[in-house]
Parts: C-alpha cells; sequence; structure tokens
C-alpha cells in the first residue's frame, strides 16, 4: 500500500469528477481488516495504516465575475 492516495481530475469540478469520487469512496466500504481472532481492527489503526487522501486539480481555472457577467478582482 501507498502512504498517500492521490485522486488526480483535470478541469473543473463537475459532476462526472464527482461521480468517479463516489465510485472509489464505495469501493474503500467494502474493504475490512481482520485479525487473527477474526475480530475487526480499531479506528486508531486504519487511521495510522490507510493512506492520506489528496485531490488534485489540473488545468483549473477561476473565471472571475459577479452574478451579472462583470469581471471581478479576486479581493471582491
Amino acid at each position: 500500500m501507498s502512504s498517500t492516495f492521490i485522486y488526480n481530475s483535470s478541469g473543473a469540478i463537475d459532476e462526472s469528477s464527482i461521480e468517479n469520487l463516489n465510485l472509489i469512496l464505495n469501493l474503500t466500504k467494502h474493504i475490512q481488516l481482520k485479525n487473527s481472532d477474526t475480530e475487526a481492527y480499531d479506528e486508531v489503526f486504519i487511521e495510522r495504516n490507510f493512506p492520506s487522501f489528496y485531490w488534485v486539480l489540473r488545468d483549473f481555472a477561476l473565471k472571475l465575475e459577479n452574478e451579472a457577467g462583470q469581471p471581478i478582482t479576486a479581493q471582491e
């Protein structure tokens, strides 16, 4: 296993990228860890041994516009 899990997506976050992420999260629900006594591991063990999650957005640009479609600054 890796110490990090990277979900790499391109462009703006849209419905398709959310659905792909949802698929991955649903798959993780089916991962079960058991010790030799067939008892489930506690949450501390899982948090220490499962990878960190990072969502990397590539080629993403935010249009800075107000509700009327006029350009605004980052401070606005």
